[in-house]
């Protein structure tokens, strides 16, 4: 292998780990307030994205990606089962204030759980009588 000599069969197919979605947009968004309201589009396309996915998709995170106009880049990420607005801008406010400055890109994203012992579980509460 360190010759470069490798004989091994080319696995071309993988399973996919996450889905995402992202802008690059034309003028940099000035404050964090103009990042969140970009969130709704961007997660309508997610919701796309992932309707169109071959297979049954269990998310176990989702993320926002900035980057920003210096093109340093940065991830937030939380456990979650569904995706929910609210966490996406929770996560945006995050990353927005690790560089504030202007952001050229804002991307959202799940990671889904490849297997099934990963899934969280709900917590039932039992009422007391």
């Amino acid at each position: 292998l360190c010759r470069g000599i490798d004989d091994r069969v080319i696995q071309t197919e993988t399973e996919r780990k996450s889905i995402s979605v992202e802008q690059t947009f034309s003028e940099d968004l000035q404050t964090v307030e103009q990042c969140l309201a970009a969130l709704p589009k961007l997660l309508d396309d997610l919701h796309s994205r992932i309707q169109r996915s071959s297979k049954r998709v269990v998310i176990g995170k989702q993320f926002v990606k900035i980057k920003f106009k210096d093109f340093v880049s940065t991830t937030v990420e939380q456990t979650t089962t569904e995706l929910e607005l609210p966490l996406f801008n929770l996560l945006c406010k995050v990353g927005f204030r690790r560089g504030d400055k202007p952001v050229r890109l804002l991307g959202l994203g799940v990671r889904m759980c490849t297997d099934a012992r990963f899934t969280q579980l709900e917590l039932k509460l039992a009422s007391s009588a």
